[in-house]
């Protein structure tokens, strides 16, 4: 069956993270705090945001797309669009935009799908399931009232459509006087604020007093008659609003990065990248002068830029949180006002790897030599049964683009999803790439304490094996504020958290732009505060971002050379099995034929095929008829080898077959493992050359398995070691530090393995010896860090027996057997 397109949207989902739009730009910084800040006083119901599955042009090709995306698209079939709800609860489900007119919906099930979508599993991209608009109905901005024609007044954040002082009434008058009442009960409010505050929010008072002064000029104009439902509803959504906007500002409750401290010059810039679901045209706190605009791959069009309300919302929140302008009185603060931008739109197309090749090519041309892209999305999968779960397999043109952007030395910031579970093959995907840096959200848990003490990762953020770093990403109380249509509004998620340290990386670039792609990582992570331990570990990663720290560091920093495979480009890239993940050599198909298969008989079934040359595999290739030989059948370059293959297979004469694979003596980029003699002996120690194990040669064909697992019965292992931990095998059966034997196998908490010496469930080394030969086992290969063990990928299972002075009791020992 020929593989389906898995289409991935990049949305972000936290526990109840949501986006607040406020239409009208903030004119000054002080007037965001109460927004920033502010809290509904009422518990407002949260609309579960839904996940719409529609077809797109290509049959083959299903996204995932967000309902307040410009991808609405009418089905040519009588096919029921596919929702996937999100649960207000612990655990939050992918998650995208809600629109009103998109929550009705009707599930998938096996009875009403089609028999095609049924047979296969859709794998598509998501926004960061967490980062999601908030609810009409708890918006914590400050809704505007503008006077429109005929006198009417509309409210912006209500449906353009509706009037809110129509020509007739339903309600008694004496509730005229009622409204006129708390009206003024309002102003005085205002009038309390503008006299205790400082002048700069004497304005802003004052347009609010304006407004409602023209309503209660209304209202007493219309007093002899009845008033709507509707104006009721107004003056209860404006009285919850001033009740709001006098509140005292509540102190933002996520680490804040100061970046108009940094003033580095345009030249040291590197090209900032942003590929996410479209971007406003018209904000006013973004200099568009900036950006250079990428494809949409979405609506198939060169122009990512989307009306309000289509689904931007996310994608300028994620810009603005970047490269929002500084100091301008308007809006927010960015990271980075200088860089220059590049903007693409694919979360929701499911081609996010061509917008990343795109981007490449882009950087490349313009000369520069430094690039990062910001890529705040997950992976999902639609499966056979319509359900939606993350997926945890890169599909072969994401790794060839992903390394495309690492050979040309852009790098990558990656979100580590948002629904509290272990992260999908894009935030895992650091492991094999170290181009990419994985970035979780925090939340600050107490703002009276140090740093280290008061944050934590948010509960909504997913954690795992790759998790780099943590930064603020805001939660449902206080999300977090940024550019949002030509205003402002709120988002939480790890969305959120990836765009700062996109931001943070393009000014530790500024501040020494001769650093590689790995330093900056590395900066980045030697920087970070450390918050539950001293060490990397698979919740917090390494610890909290710490810019001001990073950019010290970097500047501090002697930039160094290091060895990289031969740049490639696009046109150079050989195809990649998609059975394999391994790359081929076109127009060749290697091909075993069973004894006693004649010349003419191998000869006229390759001419079946279509085969333009038949060569043996070697020169002195058997041609006896009576032994099996191989042979190279050769095809036009662009000959469809997947169809050739299948028919081969099914040949009586064949007896097995390959594609002409690429394959490689794999070099590890462990900056230590020229160390390492035992595995590769060059002399380099004065010994003999070639007296070792043949590491490379191995790794050539294979690298080890996490499906494989190794037990060191030692001094127990150092399983938080940034060179072990992603190696260290996990019991998913048991729940840390809960003292219950979760999984009945007669060992509490034995999460990592177990302590046989002081019969508990935390075997952490504490004489070095077991981390040692855990380490030539399995220290994790091509993390940039330290050494690498015979096994690159492996999952080590540390079992305590020996003490810290290296003895034990046989009773010990036959027990951790």
């Amino acid at each position: 069956m020929v593989a389906t397109n898995v289409l991935v949207t990049e949305v972000e989902k936290p526990e109840t993270t949501e986006l607040a739009l406020a239409e009208n730009p903030v004119e000054s910084e002080k007037e965001t705090k109460p927004i920033e800040a502010v809290k509904s006083h009422k518990n407002a119901e949260v609309k579960p945001p839904l996940v719409s599955v529609k077809e797109t042009e290509k049959s083959e090709n299903t996204a995932v797309i967000s309902p307040e995306s410009s991808v609405d698209r009418t089905l040519e079939e009588t096919q029921p669009a596919v929702t996937v709800e999100s649960q207000e609860s612990a655990e939050v489900k992918p998650s995208l935009p809600v629109k009103d007119n998109d929550l009705e919906t009707v599930p998938v099930t096996a009875d009403n799908k089609s028999e095609e979508l049924q047979e296969r599993e859709i794998v598509s991209e998501t926004m960061v399931g967490s980062d999601r608009p908030i609810s009409q109905d708890s918006l914590p901005t400050l809704p505007t009232v503008d006077e429109a024609i005929e006198g009417e007044f509309i409210l912006e954040n209500f449906p353009p459509s509706v009037d809110i002082l129509p020509a007739f009434s339903e309600v008694d008058n004496s509730i005229a006087a009622n409204l006129i009442a708390r009206l003024e009960s309002m102003k005085q409010s205002l009038n309390d604020l503008r006299s205790a505050d400082d002048p700069s929010q004497g304005s802003s008072s004052q347009d609010w007093i304006d407004r409602l002064n023209k309503l209660t000029e209304t209202l007493l104009a219309n007093e002899s008659a009845t008033v709507s439902d509707k104006t009721v509803a107004l003056v209860e959504k404006l009285e919850e609003t001033i009740d709001r906007l006098i509140q005292p500002p509540i102190e933002q409750p996520l680490q804040s990065i100061d970046a108009s401290q940094f003033d580095f010059p345009l030249e040291n810039q590197p090209i900032i990248g942003v590929i996410d679901t479209g971007f406003a045209g018209n904000n006013p706190d973004i200099d568009y002068s900036r950006i250079t605009w990428g494809q949409d791959r979405v609506d198939g069009d060169a122009d990512p830029r989307i009306e309000p309300g289509k689904g931007n919302e996310h994608g300028t929140h994620v810009l603005g949180i970047i490269a929002a302008t500084q100091n301008n009185a308007i809006g927010i603060n960015g990271i980075n006002e200088k860089a220059p931008i590049w903007a693409g739109r694919a979360i929701g197309s499911g081609k996010w790897a061509e917008s990343l090749v795109e981007y490449v090519d882009f950087v490349k041309a313009s000369g520069k030599k430094n690039a990062v892209i910001n890529l705040s999305m997950d992976l999902t999968q639609v499966n056979p049964d319509g359900t939606t779960t993350t997926r945890y397999e890169l599909t072969p043109e994401e790794r060839s683009a992903i390394e495309y952007a690492r050979q040309n030395n852009v790098l990558l910031a990656v979100p580590a999803g948002n629904d509290g579970s272990v992260m999908s093959a894009l935030g895992q995907a650091s492991q094999k790439f170290d181009n990419i840096i994985t970035v979780g959200a925090a939340e600050r848990i107490n703002d009276e304490i140090a740093i280290s003490k008061a944050f934590d990762r948010a509960s909504y953020s997913s954690y795992g094996y790759g998790l780099d770093v943590l930064a603020p990403g805001g939660t449902i109380d206080n999300p977090e504020l940024s550019t949002v249509g030509d205003g402002v509004g709120m988002m939480a998620g790890t969305s959120v958290a990836s765009a700062k340290v996109t931001g943070a990386i393009s000014q530790v670039w500024a501040a020494n732009p001769k650093l590689n792609y790995r330093q900056v990582i590395q900066i980045i992570k030697d920087t970070a505060t450390d918050l539950k331990s001293p060490d990397w570990d698979e919740e917090s990663g390494i610890g909290l971002l710490n810019v001001a720290a990073a950019v010290d560091l970097a500047i501090a920093t002697e930039p160094i050379n290091f060895p990289k495979d031969d740049v490639i480009g696009p046109g150079d890239r050989l195809p990649v099995d998609p059975l394999t993940g391994v790359e081929y050599k076109p127009g060749e198909i290697l091909v075993k034929f069973k004894p006693g298969v004649t010349e003419t008989e191998i000869s006229m079934l390759a001419q079946t095929q279509g085969a333009i040359a038949l060569e043996n595999l070697f020169v002195g290739s058997p041609t006896d008829s009576t032994n099996g030989q191989w042979k190279v059948l050769k095809f036009e370059p662009n000959a469809d080898l997947e169809l050739i293959r299948a028919a081969l297979a099914l040949d009586s004469n064949v007896a097995g077959l390959e594609l002409n694979y690429k394959l490689s003596i794999n070099a590890t980029r462990d900056p230590m493992v020229n160390s390492l003699w035992g595995l590769n002996n060059t002399g380099q120690t004065g010994g003999s050359a070639d007296a070792d194990i043949d590491a490379p040669e191995a790794w050539g064909i294979q690298t080890g398995s996490k499906d494989v697992t190794v037990a060191v019965i030692d001094t127990g292992g150092d399983y938080r070691h940034q060179d072990l931990a992603a190696n260290t095998w996990r019991n998913t059966g048991e729940i840390a530090g809960n003292g219950v034997d979760d999984d009945n196998n007669g060992f509490v908490d034995d999460v990592h393995g177990y302590d046989f010496v002081n019969t508990d469930g935390d075997p952490m080394d504490d004489e070095g010896h077991g981390t040692h030969v855990a380490g030539t086992i399995g220290a994790v290969g091509n993390n940039n860090i330290g050494v690498v063990g015979v096994n690159h990928n492996v999952s080590l299972m540390h079992l305590k027996f020996l003490d810290s002075g290296g003895f034990w009791f046989y009773r010990q020992r036959c027990a951790s057997n």
